[in-house]
């Protein structure tokens, strides 16, 4: 198989960030369980994913830390780009003069620098 260049790999990386992100909700006071089982644990011995959901989780973590170093009119350039493509289509555009493409070389940067660029994916 072969491996994927930098850019798609950046491209992927961005894409499922934006996703991950997308994901997160704040904690609105109530609680997520049952007062029955508020003492209640699971046992992850039969949870094949686990090991995948931390290193996905670390992986966000580290293209969040990398989005978040960049200049805020880069970070909208990344953010509307990956709202486009998500929605497969260009719906949202930016009054900012940056461009995507200058983005993703600043991200790409600061992504080989934290080792998660040049590398097998997952």
């Amino acid at each position: 198989m072969e491996r994927a260049t930098d850019r798609e790999q950046a491209e992927q990386l961005l894409t499922d960030w934006y996703r991950w992100s997308r994901s997160w909700r704040p904690a609105l006071g109530t609680p997520r369980v049952a007062p029955y089982c508020r003492q209640s644990r699971t046992s992850r011995q039969y949870d094949e994913d686990a090991g995948f959901d931390r290193v996905f989780l670390h992986e966000m973590e580290m293209v969040d830390w990398c989005v978040g170093e960049l200049a805020l009119p880069l970070q909208q350039a990344i953010g509307i780009e990956m709202r486009n493509r998500v929605v497969g289509a260009k719906v949202w555009q930016s009054s900012q003069s940056c461009r995507y493409g200058e983005a993703l070389l600043a991200v790409m940067r600061l992504m080989t620098v934290r080792g998660i660029l040049g590398r097998d994916m997952h």
